[in-house]
């Protein structure tokens, strides 16, 4: 039998805490503005490139050329693998789109129909799901969550996204959380005269290594990414 893949963070703080991020993984990160949801979603597409995998990456909030200046800023250099044809950018523009529940829907039909049909990547990121997940119904959301687990199960995919809070209603989410393997929620909480970043990581199943922490301070370090902080430390 062959050993599974896995995807390294490359960055060994987050190594020891959250452990390597098993092919096939359906993730949900969800977090407020600036809070990191993308920084995360960079971490992870530079750690499986590095690790040999091809990437998918939907953006909704960048072109091409901003997305890797981004990331090369965080010290992510993707730019030998895009050049390679190992990740693939798709820039969806979805800011003066007139939303409506069918325009949604008919998103995310088209997002689940590529991966299915077209996308040949064994790691796809999608940042962010905002728009479309606030505006879909409650049906459309659940089906596409269903198609995305089918396509993660079948094809052997991992896929990540990205989401704000708000996009779900608290029903709706535990359904959805339920269907991923894991959900990391990233917030901004003022501790005495300091801001702080925290990622709480609420499930994570199938990783392999990690410390089992379910609570990870860090800071966004533009010489390095994601920069893990003692706990203790963020608290005094």
């Amino acid at each position: 039998m062959s050993q599974p893949k896995l995807i390294s963070w490359y960055n060994n703080e987050l190594q020891q805490k959250l452990g390597e991020i098993p092919v096939p993984t359906l993730m949900l990160i969800e977090g407020s503005n600036d809070t990191g949801k993308s920084v995360f979603a960079q971490q992870l597409t530079y750690g499986a490139l590095r690790s040999g995998l091809k990437v998918s990456y939907i953006t909704t909030e960048n072109m091409v050329k901003s997305l890797i200046s981004q990331m090369l800023s965080l010290s992510f250099d993707v730019r030998q693998y895009f050049l390679k044809g190992e990740l693939k950018i798709f820039p969806l523009h979805v800011e003066n789109i007139d939303w409506r529940e069918e325009i949604a829907n008919l998103f995310l039909e088209v997002i689940s129909s590529y991966l299915n049909n077209r996308c040949a990547a064994s790691v796809v990121i999608i940042d962010s799901l905002t728009y479309m997940i606030t505006y879909a119904n409650e049906e459309g959301v659940l089906t596409f969550f269903s198609s995305l687990r089918n396509i993660c199960d079948k094809q052997r995919k991992t896929v990540i996204l990205t989401v704000h809070p708000y996009a779900f209603s608290q029903e709706l989410l535990i359904r959805v959380r339920s269907i991923c393997d894991g959900h990391l929620i990233l917030e901004i909480k003022t501790v005495g005269d300091k801001i702080v970043r925290m990622l709480f990581a609420s499930k994570l199943r199938g990783v392999i290594g990690g410390s089992g922490s379910v609570i990870v301070a860090f800071e966004v370090d533009p010489a390095f990414g994601i920069k893990v902080i003692p706990y203790s430390q963020a608290r005094a």
